[in-house]
């Protein structure tokens, strides 16, 4: 019986814990509020949020019916009524969007019913406002704020005072519209704009906090110091690591960073967020200014600009990944670095487009720079760089894309150069000092120009680049290192709007000409799309993903005795109709001697019976069914003459000698047993045999000597 009795107890015990956990406390608020404005409903709606926030228990929630709405209570150990704030309480959701009347969360429409937290005390254009409008310190991630409006904050205040808590401290300089200190709150669907500070972060100021941002837009906030729209600061012991996601910023200035400025250990994190018309007014970033940790994906960087250095980013932190992003028409006024200015930094660029940045010195989209201390290390894969400028005359200036400057080191893989163009030298990219180093590898660079030296590349005296695997204007020899020279990559489209621009064509001459072991850790290009769809990565950032007519590897020749095998391999096969195979001696006139019909996807091979001696040059070249052909290119084997495979018949012989002749011999000798030449007869071309006459000569031993492109060999012949 007691089993029974404990039994019912702990049912009950659970049951009223589960109606506890699922009546957490609504409180309702409208501008006017209503009834006693208790704010147990809406007909008793409080007009006073902070009111409410105090009387909250983590867990519970408060909604906001649409309006304006000023905080009331002097926040801490304030002192003014500018002093007055919103303070957040741990584990408390706000929620704004409400008409009034709902008895349903998912019944809001924040777009539609606007929730204003303001700090315009005065009502007017005045300066009476509240320093700060939304504050929060040791806010828990249960912590929510939600569909509200944070807006006429003006933190022009000294910049050694502040309100505190009695352990954090909130400066009265900064942070106008969000100050957190140590807090990791959910601010979701939320607007900052219009905040004004005379200090940095004008929008917002996460000390020590890593708040969970979702589509938040941050707009028109302006920062006498860094960072007008937020500003991060995380110690060593707790650090800054916000993360952003379906968000804006724009219209933000300061004087670095116009959007964010990025202070020591922090890390944020920005996905499917973008930066637009931000500016940095008399330095650097005119979105972001980093110098701590950066992370950005699936973003963009449009109209930003900066005074100086880098008009949508100034990277001189220490791990900076910027992934599946475009750079669109940001600029710097005096500067360098017309989309990213990159200091004594390290990081990795992938999948990323930088069309019509510009700068008037040097770099239109990147600009590179580091220290004999600090090397600058950058990698850039599957980067498309279309229509970047540098501008001014200066000398010294250059760099249509991407400037190097000294003690950096850049490894450009599968990139795309189109259209860009400088003034001075480096219409793609000018490798500017002697202490830089670039390696190129699968890239493309075509229709860039310069006024000054390198329409594709300018390297200014140094021997630090290395280029393979790549097509070029003008830049390095043409079939050396697998780089291919002055030709057209044909692509499909050059016009920047269609959906193939810059993509690659099935007659391309880029297809499958790259080098795989530079990919490594690479499986999609800049479309998304698999990085090798036929065994061998193409150039550029786009991989041809069609089908090919043939898809052809191994292609080889080799010795086998005195013979000569010709042996290749096909993946796939498409309206193939035959091969050719031909011969030169010289490289340049070549004969037909094979041809070799398609079967299907697999090996293939042919023997030359009778190569010639010297340099035997082999070209394969495939046709498809509509005359269409596709060269592969030329192998190379070398035969030596070799006295036993020289055929003298008969010998001995009593009356003449013929000797059988390859193409290689030019010339044949009768010689005595002392070497006196006897006769002396000149090989005409497609000559297959000669003979000397013995007649007239004694009974002895006699020697024949045949000249070709390899020297010389001598054969013995006796006289009966």
């Amino acid at each position: 019986m007691k089993q029974v009795y404990l039994i019912r107890i702990i049912c009950f015990v659970i049951a009223i814990s589960a109606i506890n956990i699922t009546r957490a406390t609504v409180r309702y608020v409208t501008p006017t509020g209503a009834g006693d404005k208790s704010g147990t409903s809406w007909d008793k709606a409080s007009d006073d949020i902070q009111a409410m926030i105090n009387a909250s228990s983590s867990g519970d929630q408060i909604w906001l019916a649409a309006g304006t709405y000023l905080p009331t209570v002097i926040a801490y150990n304030g002192t003014t009524s500018r002093d007055k704030a919103f303070v957040l309480k741990s584990g408390v959701a706000i929620y704004g969007g409400f008409a009034g009347g709902e008895t349903l969360l998912s019944a809001r429409n924040y777009t539609t019913n606007v929730c204003i937290l303001s700090g315009d005390l005065d009502g007017s254009t005045g300066t009476d406002d509240t320093y700060h409008v939304v504050i929060g310190a040791s806010l828990n991630t249960s912590t929510i704020l939600d569909g509200v409006t944070i807006s006429g904050g003006r933190a022009n205040g000294s910049s050694s005072a502040f309100i505190s808590t009695g352990t954090f401290e909130f400066y009265k300089d900064r942070a106008a519209g969000i100050y957190l200190r140590s807090s990791k709150p959910q601010l979701s669907n939320i607007i900052i704009k219009d905040n004004i500070s005379s200090g940095g972060g004008a929008g917002g100021y996460f000390y020590t906090s890593s708040p969970t941002v979702t589509n938040a837009t941050i707009v028109n906030n302006t920062a006498g110091g860094n960072g007008g729209g937020l500003f991060f600061y995380g110690t060593s012991s707790v650090p800054t690591s916000p993360e952003f996601s379906n968000s804006a910023f724009s219209n933000n200035t300061a004087v670095s960073g116009g959007a964010i400025y990025i202070s020591s250990n922090s890390s944020p994190t920005f996905t499917a967020v973008s930066f637009t018309g931000n500016t940095a007014s008399t330095s650097y970033g005119g979105a972001i200014y980093n110098t701590s940790g950066l992370t950005i994906d699936g973003s963009t960087f449009d109209q930003n600009s900066s005074y100086s250095r880098g008009g949508a980013i100034y990277d001189s932190g220490s791990a900076t990944t910027i992934t599946n992003t475009l750079f669109s028409s940001n600029s710097t006024n005096t500067g360098s670095g017309g989309a990213v200015y990159i200091s004594s930094n390290s990081p990795v660029l992938s999948n990323i487009k930088f069309y019509n940045n510009n700068t008037p010195l040097k770099g239109g989209a990147i600009f590179m720079y580091g220290t004999s201390n600090a090397q600058a290390n950058t990698a850039l894969t599957n980067c498309l760089f279309y229509n970047n400028q540098q501008t001014n005359a200066d000398t010294d200036n250059g760099g249509g894309a991407i400037y190097a400057s000294s003690n950096t080191n850049t490894t450009i893989t599968n990139n795309t150069f189109y259209g860009n163009s400088a003034i001075n030298d480096g219409g793609a990219i000018n490798l500017g000092y002697s202490s830089s180093v670039i390696n190129l590898y699968n890239t493309i660079l075509y229709n860039n120009s310069a006024t000054g030296s390198g329409a594709d590349i300018h390297n200014s005296g140094s021997d630090n680049i290395t280029v393979a695997n790549s097509l070029t204007q003008a830049f390095g020899t043409d079939g050396t290192d697998g780089n291919i020279v002055g030709s057209d990559p044909l692509f499909a489209s050059v016009t920047a709007p269609d959906a193939d621009f810059l993509q690659l064509t099935s007659t391309s001459p880029v297809i499958n000409k790259g080098d795989n072991s530079k990919i490594s850790g690479t499986s999609l290009d800049l479309a998304g799309s698999a990085r090798i769809t036929h065994t061998i990565v193409d150039m550029g950032a786009y991989e041809y993903q069609g089908t090919l007519p043939v898809t052809l590897f191994n292609y080889s020749v080799k010795k086998q005795n005195n013979k000569a095998l010709i042996s290749w391999q096909t993946a796939a096969e498409d309206n193939n109709d035959y091969f050719l195979l031909e011969r030169s001696t010289d490289g340049k006139t070549f004969n037909m001697f094979a041809k070799i019909y398609a079967k299907g996807a697999g090996q293939y091979s042919y023997t030359d019976n009778q190569p010639i001696y010297g340099i035997n040059y082999y070209r394969l070249t495939q046709v498809d069914a509509d005359g269409k052909s596709t060269d592969y290119g030329i192998r190379t084997l070398k035969f030596d003459l070799i006295a036993s495979e020289i055929n003298l018949y008969p010998n001995p012989s009593p009356d003449k000698v013929t000797i059988v002749l390859n193409g290689a011999v030019n010339k044949a000798e009768l010689l005595d047993i002392n070497g006196k030449i006897l006769e002396s007869k000149t090989v005409l071309a497609g000559q297959q045999a000669l003979t000397f006459s013995m007649t007239s000569y004694p009974k002895g031993m006699y020697m024949v000597s045949l000249w070709g492109v390899s020297g010389r060999v001598n054969k013995k012949l006796i006289k009966l």
